[in-house]
């Protein structure tokens, strides 16, 4: 009974204000634009042709709450004429109203204009001479739709596999099954088939290496360890405003010169794992939201044309990172970036993919300004903190410390250590030594980036130029 009599009340409150801004029936409005089949503006033709994921929150603000999305209108109660109430309900004049406020948007929804939007309810509330309308409307698209039947599809192609396979999955997902499952459509372009075969290959891949137990296999002795994380710079620094693990890379100074390859693949999958099984799941506890995803800091403080010896490692580590750990990463910071750099971006950045190319900002200097927007100060790498810092391994003073989150003795790498130490004294003693990881074939196109990029550190050495330059002024 109450709820009819508030579905009256509401129902009457639409045509109120539809007598007062002297609006035809919402029936009419939709034969009317049906009828003319007007064409769309060219910011709706735009948002048409975009992907699913690509619509980002900034400027928007719609909330997602499962499979419905709210948001209000405040509409001056005696007011001249201002826009069509039922116009609400039609795409176009719904992009251009001058008083809407969307709540906050899901980078996974599919462009606004696709939405078919049903109401489901609506409640108004005075607030002085204001009337505030909030909507709720069911998410029904047909890329929704179809994004759906792809998770549905492999989740039974999934269900297939053998149980070595499956239980290798569990380790992988750690309980975010259908989180995991997106992130392999994404990196094959929602083609359940590739993306099925790619996670198949992970797997498979997870199996033969024993990467399952990769935590518990430490680099020993610990002085091995401290020089690989001085030659290998990498660390967590904290956590962005939303809960995302801040990832710092010191790429420029890195000289991966104190230990065998296979050390520092091992490192880099330890870390990899680390982050995926104990970091994020409690990130995603303390948030109470899934956390599956990075952000990443890029230094390249220090970048010269010798790190060309470094680009097969390099490619190693990132094919193995786009094979079996696709779309971890949600943004890539780059930070301190020479001439060098923007030589090489330039070349490099037309062969990327535009999804690649979208998580990529290049910041000016260390980018302080603009990273804390998204994080907080204690969370900013050291190399952040202070203009031109860079990623040094020392303090002034020329001992280790604690700040620098590359060092072994930061609580991020000290707390990775002792729980792969922990892990190996619960487990039958294993024999010291690297652990081998089969290093994959890169992908063709990942190929011809590092031809690119080798034959572009060839031209530089070959006609000088100053590499003290900065990346001022260039366009990304």
């Amino acid at each position: 009974m109450r709820a009819l009599l508030g579905k009256r009340v509401i129902q009457l409150l639409f045509k109120l204000l539809d007598v007062l801004t002297n609006n035809k029936d919402l029936s009419q409005e939709r034969r009317r634009r049906e009828k003319k089949k007007k064409k769309p503006s060219p910011k709706a033709e735009v948002l048409e042709n975009r992907n699913p994921g690509e619509l980002h929150s900034k400027g928007s603000d719609l909330h997602n709450r499962g499979s419905a999305f709210y948001f209000s209108v405040s509409v001056p109660l005696f007011a001249p004429p201002l826009f069509s109430i039922p116009s609400v309900f039609c795409l176009y004049n719904l992009i251009s109203l001058p008083f809407y406020q969307f709540l906050n948007i899901s980078k996974n929804s599919p462009p606004i204009d696709s939405w078919t939007r049903k109401f489901c309810k609506g409640i108004s509330l005075f607030y002085g001479d204001f009337i505030v309308i909030f909507f709720v409307f069911e998410q029904k698209t047909e890329m929704g739709i179809a994004n759906e039947d792809a998770i549905k599809q492999f989740e039974t192609l999934m269900g297939g596999v053998d149980e070595q396979l499956k239980e290798s999955f569990e380790n992988l997902h750690q309980g975010y099954r259908t989180e995991t499952l997106v992130r392999f459509l994404k990196a094959r372009e929602w083609n359940v088939g590739k993306a099925h075969k790619m996670l198949v290959d992970c797997l498979n891949w997870r199996v033969q290496n024993e990467i399952d137990n990769i935590l518990a296999k430490p680099i020993v002795p610990v002085d091995l360890y401290r020089g690989i994380r001085d030659s290998q710079l990498v660390g967590l620094s904290g956590f962005s405003k939303e809960g995302l693990p801040v990832i710092a890379v010191g790429v420029g100074l890195s000289t991966f010169d104190k230990a065998s390859v296979h050390y520092y693949v091992q490192s880099h999958i330890q870390m990899n794992e680390y982050r995926d099984r104990v970091i994020l799941p409690r990130a995603s506890k303390k948030y109470s939201r899934p956390i599956v995803t990075c952000l990443k800091v890029l230094d390249m403080t220090g970048l010269k044309l010798s790190a060309l010896s470094q680009l097969k490692l390099l490619t190693a580590i990132s094919t193995i990172d786009d094979l079996n750990y696709p779309e971890k990463t949600e943004i890539y910071y780059i930070v301190n970036a020479p001439y060098i750099f923007s030589a090489c971006w330039k070349v490099v950045k037309p062969l990327l993919q535009e999804r690649t190319r979208r998580k990529i900002q290049v910041l000016q200097g260390c980018g302080t300004d603009e990273l804390l927007k998204v994080m907080d100060y204690a969370s900013l790498p050291h190399f952040c903190k202070k203009q031109g810092s860079g990623s040094s391994r020392q303090s002034r003073n020329g001992t280790a410390t604690t700040d620098n989150c590359f060092s072994l003795d930061h609580a991020f790498h000290q707390e990775l250590y002792n729980f792969t130490k922990e892990l190996a004294a619960s487990k039958a003693p294993a024999k010291q030594g690297s652990f081998h990881v089969s290093l994959p074939e890169p992908d063709p196109q990942d190929t011809k980036i590092v031809q690119t990029i080798e034959s572009e550190f060839h031209r530089l050495e070959e006609n000088p130029i100053p590499l003290s330059g900065s990346v001022e002024g260039l366009s990304i």
